[in-house]
């Protein structure tokens, strides 16, 4: 834990913040970024609950980063589905520290939807629609194994709900 507590982490896509608000009193700074308003409303509300100063949100999206910073954590939750697989993933390895850690996961399946077409239980459920995006999420776990097929991989999970990939960033050695 002494160790996570100088790290940098960039949370691509945060939504209402809750990922941020959990790891924030364990890192020494966290950005939230993501392309919605609403949500970052959301998020920033909610840190005002618990007044963490180490948090700062931004409006932003993939791939227009305006980091040049690096991060040592980054995570990408729920949003690869939305951008261009390859070029977002060599992106964000762009602004990823050196032995640094990036956490991506994606659904596979959609207990809690919030479009009411993709829950089953709706009046507005839309069968076809929820096999489009289930085989779509499908794809882009396809595409992220193959892109980090030769990284190192500290752990990788799928199962009927979700996809979970952790790769380390491993040192360019200096040869």
């Amino acid at each position: 834990k002494n160790e996570l507590l100088k790290k940098s982490v960039l949370d691509i896509g945060t939504g209402d913040g809750m990922y941020v608000d959990a790891l924030s009193p364990s890192v020494k700074t966290i950005y939230g970024i993501d392309n919605n308003k609403k949500m970052l409303d959301k998020a920033r509300k909610r840190n005002r609950i618990f007044k963490y100063n180490n948090i700062r949100f931004y409006n932003q999206s993939l791939p227009n980063l305006l980091f040049k910073r690096k991060f040592d954590i980054i995570l990408l939750n729920n949003i690869l589905r939305f951008v261009k697989v390859y070029p977002t993933l060599n992106q964000v390895l762009n602004i990823l520290s050196d032995n640094g850690i990036l956490i991506i996961q994606l659904p596979l399946s959609f207990p809690r939807p919030i479009d009411s077409r993709l829950d089953k239980k709706s009046d507005n459920f839309d069968k076809k629609l929820l096999i489009r995006e289930i085989k779509a999420w499908e794809n882009v776990r396809k595409l992220v194994k193959s892109f980090f097929k030769n990284y190192n991989k500290l752990y990788e999970e799928s199962n009927k709900n979700r996809y979970l990939i952790i790769i380390e960033k491993v040192e360019k050695s200096s040869v």
